[in-house]
């Protein structure tokens, strides 16, 4: 997290509850990086511990000062204090973290349009189709989410879906100075929760939907809920929700009562955008807006009712933003879906990063209603995650597919059999059911047998390329295996 100068230590503490110990001389020290990785640390860096859910950041105190740190951020009291050594003790190093980063940066958020959108499902498909509209109509933008980074030079794969806050605010630094318009962040429950987007100006937020998943971090739906709803009191101009969704329902009453604005989305009459659904079908979508009286009518090139949730917050965005409706209409058709997301691979064959029992329902239930053809689905469910769902995506399968090939899927430490055995708790008619560990062969097997009169849907990774096995990470494309499948 290094910048082109050095701050006053004193500038960066400015503003935020903590005490000293050690070298107080704060209006005098430079620094010049914040890190809390201390495999990172060098002269000039303020190194601060964060206390993990597999280490402790206290721990490598030492080796942080071996490195030629003089400043350390810590929340535990400490066995001693050099007299040389700045130790600023604060009493939730996340937070402090968050709250340094921005001010090193000068809380960069603040000169962008960022969009922080936030939901189980649909959050890299908004963020994709918003970043390419606006783009498309004529805006500077970005995106940072779970594709990646789409901006030209940030360009590339991350490993969470909101990074870390160190990383977020020198990203929104280069963009204020590349002169971004619109920045579209996929905000998870963890970065909320973990305070990675603690201290950010959001100018606008998105509520797509909310359903089982993440149950292994949040233990309860009501804290995923609470966890969700924090972004929505960091938003400064107005938040879209979708109010079809129960939990989105509430969300909109809840900071209505507490007076922030907000705009409901859905096909609910009450809906201040009110979704009306024409067509659906394999190649694309058409669905009129109506607010009040005036009606909008969309086509988009992406199937499924769910990209028409997906689309319609971007286009609200854009409404609300004064762009006129004839150049939003034109610049959607522009757009033509996300990677991994219900992807087009060849006839009739299918991925997508569905990986919730929601995404799944969805995805298997649009299948049934735009075509007669038979489903083969071939999926599995990560190890080392919420066994919970597993079962229930085995029963939803059940009831969609004609045949259902169980896989591996991202097993990491746990064994595939006991992932798979979960699964089949779900699953009463095991007949239709076919086991086969390695992925290769289970797309090899279900491509190359498809019949005319069926549909192959591949779901799980969508846009991934690897398979997470112990703690490595081994190359792998459904997509790719799909296509040698086909040759």
């Amino acid at each position: 997290m290094l910048r082109s100068f050095d701050l006053k230590l004193k500038d960066i503490l400015e503003g935020y509850p903590h005490s000293l110990n050690g070298n107080k001389d704060i209006e005098n020290i430079d620094i010049n990086s914040i890190v809390f990785d201390s495999r990172k640390c060098e002269e000039g860096s303020m190194f601060v511990c964060i206390v993990g859910y597999e280490t402790d950041g206290h721990k490598y105190i030492d080796s942080a000062l071996k490195l030629g740190v003089k400043v350390i951020c810590h929340s535990e009291e400490l066995e001693g204090y050099k007299d040389d050594i700045t130790y600023i003790k604060c009493e939730n190093t996340r937070n402090a973290l968050a709250y340094f980063a921005n001010r090193f940066y000068s809380f960069p958020s603040k000169n962008l349009k960022l969009i922080g959108v936030s939901g189980t499902n649909g959050k890299t498909s908004f963020c994709d189709i918003a970043h390419t509209l606006f783009e498309n109509l004529g805006f500077k933008t970005d995106y940072i989410g779970t594709l990646g980074r789409k901006n030209t030079k940030l360009e590339g794969q991350i490993i969470r879906t909101t990074p870390e806050i160190t990383e977020l605010t020198k990203d929104f630094s280069d963009m204020v100075k590349n002169d971004v318009d619109y920045c579209f962040l996929e905000v998870s429950s963890h970065g909320l929760v973990l305070d990675r987007v603690s201290f950010l100006n959001f100018y606008v937020g998105v509520f797509s939907n909310l359903s089982m998943d993440h149950l292994d971090f949040h233990k309860t739906m009501e804290e995923y809920y609470q966890a969700k709803k924090k972004l929505y009191y960091m938003v400064d101009r107005f938040s879209v929700i979708n109010i079809d969704d129960d939990y989105g329902h509430r969300l909109y009453n809840e900071l209505t009562e507490d007076k922030k604005d907000v705009i409901s989305f859905g096909e609910k009459e009450e809906s201040d955008y009110k979704i009306t659904i024409k067509e659906l079908s394999l190649s694309k979508s058409s669905f009129t807006l109506t607010k009040g009286n005036n009606k909008y009518d969309f086509i988009i090139n992406s199937i499924g009712k769910f990209n028409i949730y997906n689309v319609t917050p971007a286009i609200i965005i854009a409404l609300e933003e004064g762009i006129g409706y004839e150049k939003i209409k034109e610049a959607i058709l522009r757009y033509h879906g996300t990677n991994g997301r219900i992807e087009r691979i060849a006839e009739d064959i299918f991925i997508d990063y569905a990986h919730t029992p929601d995404a799944m329902e969805k995805i298997l239930k649009l299948i049934r209603e735009v075509s007669s053809k038979k489903i083969t689905l071939v999926f599995g469910c990560g190890g080392n995650r919420d066994h919970g769902k597993r079962p229930v995506m085995g029963s939803i399968s059940e009831k969609y597919a004609d045949n259902i090939i169980l896989t591996m899927d991202n097993p990491r430490k746990e064994k595939n059999e006991d992932i798979i055995k979960d699964i089949l708790n779900g699953i009463k008619n095991k007949d239709k059911t076919e086991i086969i560990y390695d992925r290769k062969e289970a797309i090899n097997k279900a491509v190359r047998n498809k019949k005319d009169d069926e549909i192959v849907l591949v779901l799980g990774k969508g846009h991934e390329t690897y398979q997470e096995l112990g703690d490595k990470k081994i190359y792998f494309s459904d997509r790719e295996e799909i296509l040698n499948s086909l040759k």
